[in-house]
């Protein structure tokens, strides 16, 4: 295993670290109606892995993150969420990838297309995903109805101020360290 691989798996470990930690301990919720809606940070260290070492490195961080979980939550509605979590996050993250995937550099422009681009694709994946998947199974299986304004107050509002949100720290993290990351992107070639 060469010394790069090595440095990889390792800042893979510790932003998964961080994603957890994160996902777990700073969760909040931000809009009243709908409490359960919580927004958590763990994406932020998912963006710089992808960053710093490349796509793959911080679908990685995300995968790892949400296994963990899976043995801090026992719960049906984290069975149901989890998945469209994951598949969210991804389409955010890819949205903010394809801007930047050919910079050597962290470009505000690209950074801020992408993050458009990732927010906007955030909302309507997790709008679909909920509308046909999670409102059904909570049906389903919890015998519970969410009322038909879930979706215009809860679901889109929320992933748009959300997406907004991670986009915030991220870039305040990116922007703070990036001549750092810039230096260990050369490194992975990304």
């Amino acid at each position: 295993m060469t010394n790069r691989r090595t440095r990889a798996m390792i800042l893979v470990a510790i932003l998964t670290a961080f994603s957890v930690i994160f996902m777990e301990f700073l969760q909040f919720p931000i809009i009243p109606a709908f409490p359960f809606l919580k927004v958590d940070l763990s994406i932020v260290p998912v963006i710089i892995g992808m960053y710093t070492v490349g796509f793959t490195a911080g679908a990685g961080v995300l995968l790892l993150r949400s296994v963990i979980h899976l043995f801090f939550a026992h719960d049906i509605t984290t069975l149901i969420g989890l998945p469209m979590n994951i598949m969210a996050m991804l389409i955010f993250i890819i949205g903010i990838y394809i801007f930047s995937k050919d910079s050597k550099k962290i470009v505000g422009k690209n950074f801020f297309i992408g993050s458009v681009v990732g927010v906007l694709s955030l909302t309507v994946i997790a709008t679909i995903l909920n509308v046909i998947y999670a409102m059904p199974l909570y049906s389903a299986l919890m015998n519970f109805t969410l009322p038909t304004s879930y979706i215009i107050q809860g679901v889109i509002p929320f992933n748009l101020i959300q997406g907004v949100i991670l986009v915030l720290v991220s870039a305040v993290i990116l922007f703070a360290l990036r001549r750092t990351i810039e230096i260990e992107m050369v490194k992975y070639k990304r």
